[in-house]
Parts: structure tokens; sequence; C-alpha cells
């Protein structure tokens, strides 16, 4: 009786466990071994998604720029004066909901953010790849520009630039860009300068591989955990930067919702009678700075295989 012989690939595919089961077995393996980096991680993606929310219109529970007068300064879980309204974090010194306020302007800052990361990374580490590479006087000329920049300090030269430009979101994303590009410039450079001298940058050197393939294909890819390090660095240096501006009152201009002009304006006026003003805005910017940070440590980590050969 003649024995049917399954397939080799069959066999291995049947025997292989799911897409799902390995991504669900890497998130258990991150969670425990990063706990409070899976924590901030939670957290930076619920308030991304609060962000997206905001965006659609689909989560705020009412229009932030609409004051009602018989609302004002109400507490914690009330109601409207005609009791229609549900205010779960109250309202402000105009009868504007405090909960609608706080995700709006989650969806300002998160944005602001992410764009302004992802631009200065992008560019910054095309310029130090470039820079650390070519090297010489290229390598020297751009340095020093970027140590120039890098000298003055990000907020007061982000105050002088939108002073110029004029208050308003746009000028803040413009100066608040040029002056991020340095960091990962230097950071991407320092690391760029190791990976070069590497055994596989020289074997592939040595096999005629262009200067273009060796920096894109062989060095880019060994210099991603840095990259992925100083874009959430950059993520929460822009979410500050944003609501100081906005805080000085040249950043977001009213009646446009922000954590730095919830802070500066009734929530400084009715601090100690009324601090949830300024406490929830406040509270909000340290979380996800803290949150943003310590998941690109904890990535950093995972990808970087000579600390995950540490632990």
């Amino acid at each position: 009786m003649a024995v049917r012989q399954e397939p080799l690939q069959e066999i291995v595919s049947a025997n292989e466990p799911s897409r799902f089961r390995v991504v669900a077995a890497g998130l258990w393996r991150f969670a425990r071994h990063q706990p409070l980096g899976a924590l901030s991680g939670i957290i930076t993606i619920a308030t991304f998604l609060l962000a997206v929310g905001a965006w659609w219109g689909i989560i705020v529970p009412h229009d932030p720029e609409v004051f009602h007068g018989a609302d004002r300064l109400k507490g914690l879980w009330s109601t409207s004066a005609d009791g229609e309204r549900l205010y779960v974090l109250g309202t402000d010194d105009i009868g504007r909901d405090m909960l609608s306020r706080l995700i709006k302007g989650a969806q300002l800052s998160i944005f602001f953010g992410l764009a302004i990361a992802a631009v200065s990374t992008v560019i910054g580490g095309v310029i130090g790849l470039t820079s650390a590479y070519v090297g010489g006087k290229t390598d020297l000329i751009v340095q020093r520009v970027v140590d120039a920049v890098q000298v003055i300090p990000f907020l007061v030269l982000a105050i002088a630039i939108v002073s110029i430009l004029g208050p308003s979101i746009r000028n803040g994303f413009i100066a608040v860009m040029i002056l991020a590009i340095p960091r990962p410039a230097r950071v991407i450079r320092s690391s760029v300068l190791a990976a070069k001298e590497t055994a596989w940058v020289e074997a592939a050197r040595s096999l005629g591989a262009s200067d273009k393939r060796i920096m894109f294909r062989h060095i880019l890819p060994n210099v991603i955990a840095p990259m992925i390090v100083v874009s959430t660095y950059t993520l929460a240096v822009a979410i500050i930067v944003e609501a100081s501006l906005s805080f000085l009152g040249i950043g977001a201009q009213p009646p446009t919702p922000s954590w730095g002009a919830m802070l500066t304006g009734s929530g400084a006026v009715y601090f100690e009678t009324n601090p949830r003003l300024a406490l929830l805005p406040g509270f909000s910017i340290s979380i996800i700075v803290f949150a943003t940070n310590m998941f690109g440590d904890a990535v950093r980590d995972v990808l970087d295989p000579r600390l995950r050969g540490s632990r």
C-alpha cells in the first residue's frame, strides 16, 4: 500500500506559528522585559488615538470652542445649567468643556510633535549620514554649522524666530523644525562614524559596492536604534516647545485649544480657587513627554543587539 507523502513545504508551513502569534509573543516578551516601556507605549499610542479621534471629531464630547456663560467654573463630573450636557472634567472660566479642550489640545501637540520628529529625523539623519561617510572638509563645515545652531538655547532661538515670522502655529512649526535638525544630525553622525569602520562595510567596499549602496543598504539599517531614540526625544521636545510658545502667546492663537495656552489663561488666573484648570493641561504635558522618552529608550534597548545580549 502506497503511503502518501506530504510536500516538505506544506509540512513546514503547517508547523510554523501564525503571524499573529509571533507578534503577540514579541509584544508579551517586550512587556515582560520592559514593563515601564510597555506602559509608556500604551500611553503614547492611546494619546495618538485620542488625537486621531479628535481630528475626525468622533471622540470630543462637546465643541471645545463654544462657551456657555451659565456654566462657568463647573466642577468635576457636573452637569450644565439646563441639564443637557455632562462635564466630566468641569469647565473653564467662560464655560468651555475642559475634557474637550484637553483632547483637542492633544491633537495639536501630538500632530505637531510627530511632524517635527519625522521631518527633523529624516533631514538630520541624511545630513549626519552624508557628513560622516564623506568626511573631510564637508564633515568639518557641516558640523561647524550644526554647532553654531546648537550653541544657542533651543527655546530662546525658537522664540526669536517666531517673533520675526509672526505668532502662529505654522511659524512655530518652521522654527522648531529648523532647530530640531542638528540633534539627529549629530547622533546619526556619531553612529555612522562607528559603523563605517566595521568589517561588513569594508567587505562591501572591497566587493565594489557603490558609496550610495554602502550608505543606505549597509550602514543606515545599523543606526535605526539611535534614530528611534532621537526621534522620540525630538517628539517630546517639540511638544514642550509648542506648549511654551502657546504659553507665551506666540504659538497657537485663540480660540484654538492648546495645552500651553490653557496653562497661561484661566489656569494661571484661577489657580488658587480652581487648580484643576492648570493641573490638567500640565499633567497632560508631563505624562506624554515622560511616556515618549521612556518608550523610545525601551525600543532602543530591544533593537540594539549589544544591549539585548546583556539582559
